[in-house]
């Protein structure tokens, strides 16, 4: 696709991400995983035990959206759920056997979309991008949606 950069660098932006997030979607597509979920695995992988609002921020998402994420990966018997130790209100999610080892698939499919992502982009020096787009992302005062 081709972008004008007259559009503006929001509309560029707006338009990797768009890019980016198809492209994830379809690696994902063989382990019959939406990004989403991926991200929870991922979260759940690195902070077990976590509640669904501490999951929810973790992903930025509203807890109403990851309840329906947990609540699919639950059925699915990749995450399992039980009542919190800190708090009786919540509950605690964790990965189940089958999460770990689908897990270990998701960072492959990670490893490759990088692999694909530093290749496309060539000369860029990736970490200096990624540095640059976290403080932008910092500096930004936070949406009132979020």
């Amino acid at each position: 696709m081709e972008s004008d950069p007259d559009l503006g660098f929001g509309f560029l932006l707006g338009a990797l991400h768009r890019r980016l997030r198809a492209e994830w979607a379809q690696r994902l597509r063989g382990l019959n995983l939406a990004p989403p979920a991926a991200l929870a695995l991922r979260i759940l992988h690195r902070h077990p035990g976590a509640s669904l609002r501490e999951v929810a921020r973790m992903a930025g998402s509203e807890p109403i959206n990851m309840s329906k994420v947990l609540e699919r990966l639950e059925k699915t018997g990749l995450v399992s759920m039980e009542p919190s130790t800190r708090d009786r209100r919540a509950n605690s999610y964790q990965l189940t056997e089958h999460g770990d080892q689908l897990l270990l698939h998701v960072e492959e499919a990670m490893v490759g979309f990088d692999e694909w992502l530093h290749a496309s982009i060539g000369s860029v020096d990736i970490g200096t991008l990624k540095s640059s787009l976290m403080e932008l992302l910092q500096a930004l005062p936070p949406h009132p949606n979020s």
